[in-house]
C-alpha cells in the first residue's frame, strides 16, 4: 500500500513532467533555445516512463525502486536545467523566473515525498544470523 505522501508526489512528478512535455508549446514565446526545450521534452518523457515503471503491476521491489530512481533524477536534472534563466545580465522574464523557481521548490517537495520508495526493504532472510561474521 502507497502512503498519502509518496501517491502526493508521484501525482506533484507527473504533473511536472507533463508541463516539461508541453513546455515548448506553453513558453514557445519566452525564445528560449531550442535545445532547451528538447532537453525539457526529452526530460518530462524520462521521468513519465520511470514513474510507469514504478507503478507498474507485477514489477517486483527492485524494478519498482529503479523506476522511482530514474524519476527522481530526471526530474532533478529537469529542476536543473530552469537555473541558466536566473544567470547573465540578460536574463528571461520575470515570469519565467518564477515559474522556474516554483519548479524547482516543487520538484525538491516531490523527492521528499517519494525518498521512501527510493530506500531498498531488505528482508529478514537477507540479514545475518546473530553473531555471524560479516
Amino acid at each position: 500500500m502507497r502512503s498519502p505522501a509518496l501517491v502526493t508526489g508521484l501525482v506533484l512528478f507527473t504533473l511536472l513532467s507533463v508541463l516539461d512535455v508541453l513546455s515548448p508549446l506553453v513558453f514557445s514565446d519566452v525564445g528560449a533555445p531550442p535545445a532547451a526545450n528538447v532537453l525539457s521534452v526529452v526530460l518530462g518523457v524520462v521521468t513519465l516512463i520511470g514513474l510507469a515503471l514504478h507503478l507498474t503491476p507485477g514489477t517486483r521491489d527492485r524494478a519498482g525502486r529503479t523506476g522511482m530512481w530514474i524519476a527522481v533524477v530526471a526530474r532533478v536534472l529537469s529542476a536543473l536545467s530552469t537555473v541558466p534563466a536566473f544567470l547573465g545580465p540578460d536574463h528571461a522574464p520575470t515570469w519565467v523566473l518564477v515559474t522556474g523557481a516554483v519548479f524547482i521548490v516543487l520538484t525538491i517537495v516531490g523527492v521528499v515525498l517519494v525518498r521512501p520508495a527510493l530506500a531498498r526493504h531488505r528482508s529478514p532472510a537477507a540479514d545475518p544470523a546473530p553473531g555471524a561474521l560479516t
